[in-house]
């Protein structure tokens, strides 16, 4: 059933799992949506990342294009259950079902994580069972966001050691990356205070978005340093997302004006 049109439209897909697609879609969410909800989606975003790479390790399991590189339009060198892809999908569809009533939204997340989820298998990169798998952990990380996150916002300051805690010990790929990363959003988050981004208006909330995600993909490229650099650009970029990205944004509309 592979065709030129559909190779080319599912590996776009796969750039919707990517630590590039978070860095677009978290600030959209945090000025478009309101603070509170993108600093939710950053941990859950985060958290599911370092869960997924912990139990890629963990079990393991080739894909298929390891097994048999004829069947990969794509492939990669870390394991393959459960998926990652398969998993942001459930959560991310999850989190519109649990925060919009409209049918509209739900529809438009159910069919973005079919898509998704159907363009692993189609790429050869993951079996059918390693999208169940990712589904299954998906849902588990729901009941996080869900239950466990509107109690870690009542007591904020207790999470803001504990998070960052819990990602070093899950452990695996980039964990104390992401470690240095939500210690940044924090930091930002203490000195920016109760400011909401809910009071501007659309076209400035859209602009300023605009200017935190540059900022982070300039920020981005210190992946290709050594680690030590790494963890340092690591706090600076969660410290952006949370505070210097609005504040310089702010700033430069100001002198526009």
């Amino acid at each position: 059933m592979r065709c030129s049109f559909l190779d080319n439209f599912f590996i776009g897909w796969n750039y919707v799992d990517s630590f590039a697609f978070a860095i677009i879609l978290i600030p959209i969410v945090w000025q478009l949506l309101g603070r509170q909800k993108g600093i939710r989606l950053f941990y859950i975003l985060i958290l599911s990342r370092v869960v997924n790479h912990a139990l890629k390790e963990y079990f393991g399991m080739p894909r298929p294009c390891q097994v048999d590189p004829s069947v990969g339009l794509l492939c990669f060198s870390s394991y393959g259950f459960p998926s990652g892809a398969a998993q942001t999908a459930m959560v991310l569809a999850g989190i519109t079902f649990i925060e919009y009533k409209k049918a509209l939204y739900r529809i438009f997340a159910t069919i973005f994580a079919l898509f998704l989820c159907f363009s692993r298998i189609y790429l050869g990169v993951h079996y059918f069972s390693d999208v169940l798998g990712g589904l299954f952990f998906g849902c588990l990380l729901l009941l996080v966001y869900w239950k466990l996150f509107p109690l870690m916002e009542k007591e904020w300051k207790k999470a803001f050691i504990l998070f960052p805690i819990a990602l070093i010990l899950i452990g695996g790929k980039d964990a104390l990356l992401f470690c240095f990363l939500t210690l940044g959003v924090q930091m930002g988050l203490l000195i920016a205070g109760k400011t909401s981004s809910l009071k501007k208006s659309l076209s400035r909330r859209w602009l300023q978005a605009t200017i935190i995600i540059l900022g982070l993909f300039l920020l981005s490229l210190a992946s290709k340093l050594p680690h030590f650099i790494q963890f340092g650009f690591g706090l600076i970029m969660g410290i952006w997302l949370s505070f210097l990205g609005e504040r310089l944004s702010a700033k430069i509309l100001a002198y526009k004006r």
